[in-house]
């Protein structure tokens, strides 16, 4: 499986304070755009506001958003901070358009600033949201998935809670008392009829990268090309179940996306609002190997990192 290659947005803020030290302050307003771009429409997506974002005034929708209406509906539903809006991504946007189309010089106090205000939010930013810490990796929009159960409210990974009667529980996960891990650091997981399944947004602090196919509902899953720094390691921390083992949990249901890896599809459902793909069909798209701990109760990914 090929590996795809990603470069962080600590290694980007690194690469952009070197060229103001060089004082090539153009070049600097230029990548930080990008990277308010890449925050600004994480957090887009994230509030189901994508389609929003990139529908012009004509109704037809662009790929992607333009800067400038993407500020303004971090700031119109309170996606950021006053302060971050106006000192970050308001700066952002005005240093960048003037670095890119216009005579105007970006100055070296209004970068130098700028650039401070933008490393402050970015630790924030990663914190929150791990999947987002490698420039460059976009998210599908779940809005219109059929991913939970019927007549509850409120969202959950993005998926509205609310779906159509018709949309009907395929049957229910199990309580269980077996440990799902990836290279021996655990991670979420669900059982259906004693096969496992782990949620997709979960995988990327274990190395793995999330995509979206343009114009699909899909997932495209791939390995980043070098180990997760330990600041971004996953956290997860299993908590032993009241249930017996093998009484009913959650209904899952037909998610409406395709998760792949490369050419191959792997099984998912949509389980307690996320999408969950099947870990041996998962593990066998990255030739890993699966080693089931019996004294643990833990059934762990072994790959070759």
């Amino acid at each position: 499986m090929t590996q795809t290659e990603h470069p962080l947005l600590t290694d980007m803020l690194l690469e952009t304070e070197e060229k103001i030290h060089n004082e090539d302050y153009t070049s600097a307003a230029v990548d930080l755009r990008k990277i308010g771009e890449h925050m600004a429409e994480t957090l887009l997506r994230e509030a189901s506001l994508w389609d929003e974002a990139r529908t012009k005034k004509n109704g037809r929708k662009a790929e992607r958003p333009q800067f400038g209406n993407a500020v303004y509906l971090l700031l119109e539903h309170n996606l950021v901070p006053r302060d971050v809006y106006n000192d970050v991504f308001q700066k952002l946007r005005e240093y960048g358009n003037r670095a890119a189309h216009t005579a105007e010089p970006v100055k070296e106090y209004e970068i130098r600033f700028a650039f401070e205000k933008t490393k402050e939010y970015a630790d924030i930013f990663i914190e929150k949201h791990p999947y987002a810490a490698y420039f460059g990796i976009t998210v599908p929009d779940t809005e219109e998935t059929c991913a939970v159960q019927p007549g509850s409210s409120g969202k959950a990974d993005g998926i509205p809670k609310s779906v159509p009667a018709a949309c009907e529980p395929l049957g229910y996960t199990l309580h269980s008392d077996v440990i799902a891990a990836i290279d021996g650091r655990p991670i979420p997981s669900y059982n259906i009829a004693g096969e496992t399944y782990i949620p997709v947004k979960a995988l990327p602090p274990y190395g793995f990268v999330l995509s979206a196919i343009p114009g699909m509902k899909c997932w495209e899953i791939s390995r980043l090309d070098r180990p997760v720094p330990d600041e971004y390691a996953p956290h997860f921390v299993p908590q032993k179940g009241t249930k017996p083992s093998g009484t009913p949990a959650f209904p899952y249901y037909l998610s409406g996306f395709s998760t792949r890896a490369g050419t191959h599809e792997i099984p998912n459902y949509a389980i307690n609002g996320a999408i969950c793909i099947h870990m041996d069909d998962f593990a066998a798209c990255f030739s890993a190997e699966l080693v089931w701990d019996a004294e643990t109760s833990t059934i762990n990914m072994k790959t070759d990192r």
